[in-house]
């Protein structure tokens, strides 16, 4: 999520091939840091984003393999704190607007669309909150696809929360 933390994987050995760049407010000099080492892919935030790293590959004659973050609207059901995927979640873009942005992407020269990802939040254990993320953003892959722009990876994001006791279910 940092360039400091792109720093250390390689500096540790770690293949930047592998890398998936996320996080928000990414600044220039990270995105050309990502783009110089050859990173899998960036999660990207919005639409402002999209454009700012468009430009930064262009200027540097790369294409950014790129990941839309989308906000699939549902409700992690875990701390309001980091909860992620409600529409009012200032993180993603919302799904409603994804579909379009995807075709944005996929007219720009300096830009390869090659996944679609999305984070509803942290320390989830209802199961059925990632059942629903889950199915919102696979029926948009299919609309993608469907629009003509291939994609090679969908990342769920997050994750199962862990209980560290026994924790009254509220």
């Amino acid at each position: 999520v940092s360039g400091g933390e792109l720093a250390r994987v390689l500096a540790a050995g770690g293949d930047a091939a592998r890398v998936v760049f996320s996080g928000v407010g990414k600044r220039v000099a990270e995105m050309e840091a990502g783009l110089a080492a050859g990173i899998l892919c960036f999660n990207v935030e919005s639409a402002a984003e999209l454009a700012r790293l468009a430009q930064v590959a262009a200027r540097m004659g790369r294409r950014a393999p790129v990941s839309l973050r989308v906000n699939p609207h549902v409700d992690a059901r875990t701390h309001p704190y980091i909860a992620t995927g409600l529409a009012g979640s200032k993180f993603g873009i919302p799904h409603t607007e994804a579909l379009a942005l995807y075709r944005h992407a996929a007219t720009l020269p300096s830009i390869a669309v090659t996944g679609i990802d999305c984070h509803i939040g942290s320390q989830i254990t209802d199961l059925g909150a990632l059942v629903e993320a889950a199915t919102r953003v696979f029926e948009l892959a299919d609309l993608v696809e469907a629009a003509g722009i291939p994609l090679a990876h969908v990342d769920l994001g997050g994750g199962i929360g862990v209980r560290y006791r026994d924790e009254a279910v509220i």
